[in-house]
């Protein structure tokens, strides 16, 4: 089995977990967020809930960036690509394969300087309502730059393979 395949197979198994992940959470984002309004402005309960501030924050946290993660997949994050247009396939190629390096960059060091942020929170802080480690809250971030890490790898080793390929006599401009 090659790479390109093993990786297409781990990220049908990772989209299988986390888009119905976000989904749910988005879903119960919008009840905590109802059941916060009511509670607020009707007389239902006697007290506000404490908790529904803390776990709306939460969920939207884990929401942000683990759907950020699934929809890299599919490349759905906003782009400029004005200039890239205008390139010939085999530029328009390097400047992906360039960016892909970038971002890749830049996730493993996020990665890289989330872990010992999220062990130190664990061991040492929590919410106050509800009392949840403050690492969950940047467990966040480490779930959706690791989901966006392994799907940005997928579409570098897909560049530079089509880099490879490319013809080498690709003017500017042509398709």
């Amino acid at each position: 089995m090659t790479v390109s395949k093993k990786m297409e197979s781990i990220g049908k198994i990772l989209d299988h977990i986390f888009s119905p992940m976000v989904s749910m959470g988005l879903i119960c984002l919008t009840l905590v967020v109802i059941y916060n309004a009511m509670v607020r402005f009707l007389p239902i309960a006697p007290d506000q809930m404490a908790w529904t501030e803390e776990i709306g924050r939460l969920l939207l946290l884990w929401i942000a960036f683990v759907g950020a993660g699934v929809i890299t997949k599919d490349e759905k994050h906003f782009i400029i690509d004005i200039f890239t247009k205008k390139m010939g396939t085999r530029l328009r190629l390097y400047c992906l394969v360039a960016g892909d390096f970038l971002i890749i960059s830049f996730l493993i060091l996020l990665v890289w300087e989330t872990i010992p942020v999220i062990l130190d929170q664990m061991g040492q802080m929590t919410s106050g309502a509800v009392e949840l480690p403050l690492g969950i809250f940047s467990l966040s971030l480490l779930a959706g730059s690791s989901i966006m890490l392994f799907y940005v790898i997928g579409k570098a080793i897909s560049n530079f393979r089509n880099l490879l390929i490319e013809t080498p006599g690709d003017e500017a401009g042509q398709e």
